[in-house]
This record gives structure tokens, sequence and C-alpha cells, in this order.
């Protein structure tokens, strides 16, 4: 016998606060349909929580915040205090929060009415949020952060603007999680975009020394994997740390 064991994406943000998984819609959609934030990435955001601490020799979670920035074709950040997560961009389903390669993002809810109203059919809905959105849906070349580099450096404008959407909506998201969680000790660039994007990760990071990230461009650039990013005086330190979300699976 075989034992099978289901390790499920929304596990690490069941212990998010009550007033952060709400949606302001009316109460019984929880009760009747689960109507709420449930978060994605919990296998990478929990790895992060935890490697990160190994990282910069803390022992306990407790006291300990950091944001946590999976940043790939499906992208998410999670703001974590004491090794638990107080909020993730994405919610009942992984199309909300950050512009991804596919993938919509955040929307105003009646954009899919409208749209509907105009006669447009529920199932050429889903297909434009969930294939033809994000980078392919505004760059109309690709869902690659790396050929949406080469377009922008051939005067490609809509691959300029597709990652500057996405760099905007991940540094607000930073900011956002500062907020919630008052004060960051660490901040974790992750995932396929994160650890390969130097081009990316310097866009998402420059000019926020108000928030006391102070990037450094050579680490940056060298690229290191488990390597800290920001300059020895930042006030918040910045890791580019490589997910391991198998070895969660494992454990």
């Amino acid at each position: 016998k075989c034992p099978l064991v289901a390790v499920f994406e929304t596990a690490f943000h069941q212990n998010m606060p009550e007033y952060a998984k709400r949606y302001s819609v009316p109460y019984e959609w929880l009760e009747k349909y689960g109507i709420q934030r449930y978060g994605f990435h919990g296998a990478s955001h929990g790895y992060i929580s935890t490697r990160i601490r190994q990282i910069m020799g803390v022992k306990e979670p407790e006291g300990f915040n950091v944001i946590s920035c999976h940043l790939g074709g499906s992208s998410s950040i999670c703001s974590i205090k004491g090794g638990v997560s107080m909020g993730a961009t994405q919610g009942f389903s992984p199309q909300s929060g950050i512009t991804m390669s596919a993938r919509v993002g955040d929307l105003d809810a009646y954009v899919p009415i409208y749209l509907m109203k105009k006669g447009m059919t529920l199932e050429q809905l889903n297909d434009a949020l969930y294939n033809n959105s994000g980078f392919i849906g505004i760059s109309g070349v690709s869902e690659d952060v790396r050929e949406l580099e080469e377009a922008e450096a051939k005067g490609n404008e809509r691959a300029a603007l597709a990652l500057d959407m996405y760099c905007y909506d991940v540094k607000r998201y930073i900011g956002q999680s500062l907020a919630i969680l008052g004060r960051a000790d660490a901040i974790v660039i992750t995932g396929g975009i994160g650890e390969n994007g130097v081009n990316v990760r310097e866009r998402i990071l420059t000019d926020m020394e108000h928030l006391g990230i102070i990037l450094d461009k050579d680490r940056n650039a060298a690229n290191v994997p488990e390597a800290m990013i920001s300059t020895d005086d930042s006030p918040i330190s910045v890791y580019m740390v490589p997910t391991n979300e198998e070895i969660m699976v494992v454990r």
C-alpha cells in the first residue's frame, strides 16, 4: 500500500485573521458558498517563512516579520507575522492580486458583469481572464518576461507596459504588506521571475528608500541564491531565495 497525501496550497493561510479572510459581500455567501479569501502558493510562502529565519540566524518565528514575494507565471505576496499568514494577494482563486503571465490579477468585479451585458458569454470571459490576460493580454507578445524584455529593448511599447504594470503591482503590494505588518525584518523575492529576473527585481525595488528598502544593484546583478540584495545599511534586509515547494510536500 502507498499512502496518498494531499497538500493544499491554501493550508498555510488557514490561520489568517477573520478580517483578512472576509470579502465585503453578503455574510451568508461564506456560509452557503464558502466565499472568502483562501490565499495560494502556501507551500512556497511557508518554505520562505522558515528558510529566511535560518539564513538570518533567527531561531523562533515570534517577533519576526517577513514579506514573501513569490513572483512567477503565477504571482502572489504574503505578509507573514510570527510565522502566520496575515494576508495574501490571491484570494478566493489564484486569479486575484498581481498581474500574471496569462491571468488577470485584480479586476473590478463589475467589468465581467458589464461585458456579459454587452454579449460576452461566461465561457468567453473565463477564457479571456484565465488564458488571454496578464502579460500576453497586455503585450500581445508573450507570457515570458525574458521575451517581453527583448521586445521592450526593441521599442515595443506594449511589452514595456506589461512589465511596468507587473512591477507596479508588486511594489504597491509590498507597501500594503508593510502597512499590515507595521514593520518588516526581511523581504524575500522568490519564484521563477523573482529568482532569475535581475532587471525586474531592480525595477520593483528602486526608489523605495522612503520605506526602508535600499537596493544594492551590484549584489542584485550578481544573482547569487540565498544572498542579500539590499545594502548593509538598508533598514529592511532584502534577499533572493529560491523556493522549494517540493520539500514542503515531502515534510
